[in-house]
């Protein structure tokens, strides 16, 4: 039977994640408190080992609805939705272009941080998975205005990799409108990126190590986080068409003591991982170079799609604000995006500092 480190979250309280189109994943991993446990000692394996091994294979996905609520004559419509078409098509995305190393096998899940937020089936206590991930899929109603949010509930022993991860839905804000499909299917894949990788709670514990994942500087009067992963830096480069680019900033968070778990939107505008999904969404060479580089997975970089925002506009794209068509002066100023998929409008927030940007809207 293979055992397994878990992650506790201790004092972990319910806070929205999507809301009104902005995430709020940092609030909720700000109040949680990270505990590594081991059952009989466990400990990962030599994280150059790992970094170098050789046996990645697909990512095998496994999807339970077992804390989806039954049809009704109300919800069914939402119900299949969200089950089989948003979180599906996501899952399909990372299973296509994600590998991963390590044990083939699951191990007995007995207990998890997520187990105050989902009923775990006793299935799992009893019989080891042949998989590579346990999504626990959660649909819920409420009327707080968020869309989804999703954590990391167990980490695997070989090398901390998040092995079990709960993903909630609230059916009450999404829209099964033709129009809003692919918006619903990248909101659910923005925070299965999160829980795989994409946060800073999980940054201490990447094989490569925080040292060679984050850097401090200050820039403007204020301290700044940057990812100083090799292939980020180097899809920076070619984004931005410049050489000297020495790491990618993360959303201005205030302190050094507080770091992001999104792209700076200055910078990236409508990346995927930036803190806003309105608009036309796009998974870039950054954000699929960050998680090929953490030493958890093997990305398909070629999947990449092309990020407009940016690019080419050199090194003080994102520092200076001005000179650009992404940036503006005028708040409330409506425009269109570089790919023409979405209307604009001039906006300022505390996420991209001194700029005011041209921020795509939900049409």
């Amino acid at each position: 039977m293979l055992l397994a480190s878990f992650l506790l979250i201790k004092g972990l309280f319910f806070l929205d994640s999507f809301l009104n189109g902005d995430c709020f994943h940092d609030l909720l991993s700000s109040r949680t408190q990270l505990e590594k446990n081991f059952y009989r000692n466990q400990t990962p394996k030599n994280s150059n080992r790992i970094l170098e091994a050789e046996e990645w294979r697909p990512i095998r996905i496994t999807v339970d609805f077992s804390n989806v609520p039954l049809k009704t004559d109300q919800n069914h419509l939402i119900v299949d939705f969200l089950s089989n078409t948003v979180v599906k098509e996501a899952v399909r995305y990372l299973g296509s272009n994600f590998k991963v190393t390590g044990p083939k096998i699951l191990p007995l899940v007995q207990r998890t941080s997520c187990d105050s937020f989902v009923s775990i089936p006793k299935l799992y206590a009893k019989n080891e998975l042949d998989s590579d991930l346990l999504v626990l899929a959660k649909m819920v109603e409420e009327p707080e205005e968020y869309f989804a949010w999703a954590t990391p509930c167990l980490l695997s022993s070989f090398d901390y990799r998040p092995i079990v991860i709960l993903l909630q839905l609230n059916a009450k804000t999404f829209s099964i409108s033709p129009g809003r499909v692919q918006e619903s299917i990248m909101i659910a894949q923005h925070e299965l990126f999160h829980a795989l990788g994409f946060s800073e709670s999980l940054f201490s514990m990447f094989p490569i190590g925080i040292e060679k994942t984050i850097a401090f500087e200050r820039i403007n009067g204020k301290n700044r986080t940057k990812v100083i992963l090799p292939g980020v830096i180097e899809a920076a480069k070619n984004h931005f068409g410049c050489d000297r680019t020495s790491g990618v900033l993360l959303e201005y968070s205030g302190s050094q003591d507080k770091i992001s778990s999104h792209w700076d939107k200055a910078l990236l505008g409508n990346d995927l991982m930036t803190s806003s999904v309105n608009g036309r969404m796009i998974v870039s060479s950054l954000t699929l170079s960050f998680l090929n580089e953490i030493g958890w997975y093997q990305v398909n970089l070629t999947s990449a799609e092309r990020l407009e925002w940016g690019r080419g506009r050199g090194c003080d794209f994102g520092i200076s604000c001005s000179g650009s068509s992404e940036f503006c002066t005028e708040l409330t100023e409506m425009d269109c995006t570089a790919d023409y998929f979405s209307k604009t409008v001039c906006a300022a927030s505390p996420v991209t500092t001194t700029c005011r940007i041209n921020d795509s809207q939900r049409v």
